[in-house]
C-alpha cells in the first residue's frame, strides 16, 4: 500500500479493494493526522492506485460498506478526538464522492458497521474518542434515512471486528477503555 496508515476503512468493489482515510498517528484511535488519502488496489493486477480522496475534513477510525457498485463510509475522526456523523458515498465508476447524505444520529468513530440486504448497521464504536458506546442505529440506503430502533449491542465496545450473515451481524472483540474483550454479540434484524 503506497501510504502508511492505521485507523482506516476499506471496502470491496468489483475486483479491487478501497483502503480510505485513516491516521499518522499510531498511539490509538482519534489520535490526530487523519489523512483524506484513498487508494486502490486491483486483486487481478497487483497493483495500487490513488482515487479521489475523502471530501470535506480528513478523517480516521471510520467504517466503509459497499452497495450496489457504492461505497458508504461512515463517521470517525476529523481531528484530534474530534469525531463526526458524516456519511458520504464513493462511486468507483466515475471517481466521485455524494457528500450532504444524512448523518449518523450519533456520531462517533471507530465503529463497525455490516449491511444486511439494503440496509446498514453502524454499530459501537466511540463519541469521544475514549469513550466506548453500544449503539446500533440503522441506515436504509435506498432512502438516505436513518433509524434508532435496533437493539442495542449488549456490550458497548469499540474497533471490533463484524461480519454478517444468513441475515444475521456478528461482532466481535474490540475494547472498552483500552481493554480488550473477548465478547462475542449476535444482532438479527427484523425484515
Amino acid at each position: 500500500m503506497p501510504t502508511a496508515r492505521t485507523g482506516a476503512a476499506a471496502a470491496i468493489q468489483d475486483d479491487a479493494i478501497f483502503v480510505i482515510g485513516g491516521r499518522t498517528a499510531t498511539a490509538g484511535p482519534c489520535n490526530g493526522g487523519p489523512l483524506s488519502v484513498v487508494e486502490r488496489y486491483d486483486i487481478d493486477t497487483n497493483t495500487w492506485s490513488p482515487v479521489a480522496p475523502l471530501p470535506g475534513p480528513a478523517r480516521s477510525d471510520l467504517a466503509a460498506v459497499s452497495h450496489g457498485g457504492k461505497i458508504f463510509v461512515f463517521g470517525g475522526c476529523s481531528g484530534l478526538f474530534a469525531v463526526t456523523g458524516e456519511v458520504d458515498m464513493y462511486d468507483a465508476q466515475t471517481n466521485t464522492w455524494t457528500t450532504g447524505l444524512a448523518t449518523m444520529p450519533t456520531p462517533r468513530a471507530s465503529l463497525v458497521a455490516r449491511k444486511v440486504g439494503d440496509t446498514v448497521f453502524a454499530i459501537g464504536g466511540s463519541t469521544t474518542g475514549l469513550d466506548q458506546v453500544n449503539v446500533n442505529e440503522s441506515y436504509k440506503i435506498s432512502s438516505d434515512s436513518w433509524s434508532t430502533t435496533p437493539a442495542a449491542m449488549p456490550t458497548p465496545r469499540s474497533e471490533a471486528g463484524v461480519h454478517s450473515h444468513g441475515g444475521r451481524v456478528y461482532v466481535v472483540g474490540g475494547g472498552n477503555r483500552g481493554i480488550s474483550t473477548d465478547a462475542k454479540d449476535v444482532f438479527k434484524p427484523n425484515p
